[in-house]
């Protein structure tokens, strides 16, 4: 049975005597509720936080319920698609690609044969230099495209595909759940307090050791952490590293919220890495009006010159620049607060509304607007 991880309470839905299954909403009665609503239902791994805790984000702006299981046994398959019959489910997103899918869209393509399918794809296609295993289940998905559609979080990926004559469409999930503070200067007379968040275990990817390297040229500053890998801090006091002008502070792995409140206390996020695609960390950080740096690999400041200008950053592999930029952003940060504010808000306010486009229309296609908006999947102007 998987357990259901931090971001919503667990509830079973039984599809079988001997297997049961959680859910989101809570309530076996109002997932069936929803599932029959919206004909349509999400299905994914809860052990993936990120790709999850996108996923219901999702459900808490638009009501799609989800289905969590680690993987996709025969079992479960052939209860899950039993389950999507009985309710009359015309549609199914699988975000990420779930231990067994191939098997599962292949048996429900068979089986089930009026069911949409729809692969919803959260990496950046960079991912499959450290992760071919990826890259290869995508390839033989890509080989069944008859039989499902695939969304991308980022509107570039769509194009991509598109161009290899692959159904694509945009399904971004930029959806935020409070107001941004009114003030976004932490510590504007303490010590400097920075935050690099990205998994160490999956150093090359995410840039982590040119990011830190960049950050501890602050002189007296506290640089956040997270442990996610066993030998990070005996690995950086044995490097160079070991000369880092600023205090390193490692907080064990934790629930999304208490590191939602981590964010909250920065002065600046650095997330410049090598391949993303439209990360809930940095969604996190600017909706708590907590200023980000990203590389130029990813769009979601794309509608906003201004913050293009100050947080993105083009060469993510020199540390000297990366530093330069992060120190040109909390200067920006503590000289121009109100316009900060302003373009942090318009930029969310826009992400939001594209994401709400592209869910509606992934859910009700025919229609004229959605189809035009299908077509051009970028966002670039505020709304």
């Amino acid at each position: 049975m998987c357990m259901l991880c931090m971001g919503a309470q667990s509830n079973t839905i039984v599809l079988r005597k001997h297997k049961k299954f959680h859910s989101l909403p809570e309530t076996s009665t109002e997932f069936e509720r929803k599932a029959q609503h919206f004909s349509a239902v999400m299905l994914c791994n809860p052990k993936f936080e990120g790709i999850r805790l996108a996923a219901e984000r999702v459900t808490q702006k638009i009501g799609l319920p989800i289905i969590y299981t680690e993987r996709l046994t025969n079992r479960r398959i052939y209860s899950v698609v039993k389950q999507l019959r009985r309710l009359g489910i015309k549609q199914l997103f699988i975000h990420g690609l779930i231990d067994g899918i191939l098997d599962f869209v292949d048996y429900a393509s068979k089986q089930f044969s009026s069911l949409s399918i729809t692969v919803v794809y959260h990496s950046g296609v960079g991912v499959f230099n450290a992760q071919p295993n990826e890259a290869i289940i995508l390839g033989r998905l890509l080989d069944m495209r008859d039989k499902l559609t695939f969304g991308f979080v980022e509107a570039d990926h769509v194009k991509l595909f598109r161009s290899l004559g692959i159904n694509a469409i945009p399904l971004r999930h930029a959806f935020t759940n409070n107001a941004i503070p009114d003030t976004v200067v932490k510590n504007p007379h303490g010590t400097l307090k920075l935050g690099l968040f990205v998994d160490s275990t999956r150093a090359v990817v995410k840039n982590f050791w040119t990011q830190l390297t960049a950050l501890c040229l602050f002189e007296g500053a506290q640089i956040h952490l997270i442990e996610t890998g066993k030998q990070l801090s005996t690995l950086i006091r044995h490097s160079h590293l070991r000369y880092c002008k600023s205090t390193l502070v490692f907080h064990p792995h934790m629930p999304h919220h208490e590191l939602v409140h981590l964010t909250r206390t920065l002065d600046l996020l650095t997330h410049v890495t090598w391949t993303d695609a439209l990360p809930g960390m940095v969604l996190d950080a600017l909706s708590n009006a907590v200023p980000v740096l990203v590389s130029d690999n990813t769009e979601i400041f794309s509608s906003s010159v201004v913050l293009t200008r100050t947080l993105v950053v083009p060469r993510v592999d020199d540390p000297i620049f990366v530093f330069n930029m992060a120190k040109k952003a909390i200067k920006f940060t503590s000289s121009s607060p109100t316009t900060l504010l302003q373009e942090i808000s318009a930029l969310l306010d826009t992400l939001s509304s594209c994401s709400y486009l592209d869910w509606i229309c992934a859910l009700s296609w025919k229609d004229t607007k959605c189809k035009e908006h299908l077509e051009h999947p970028s966002c670039v102007k505020h709304k």
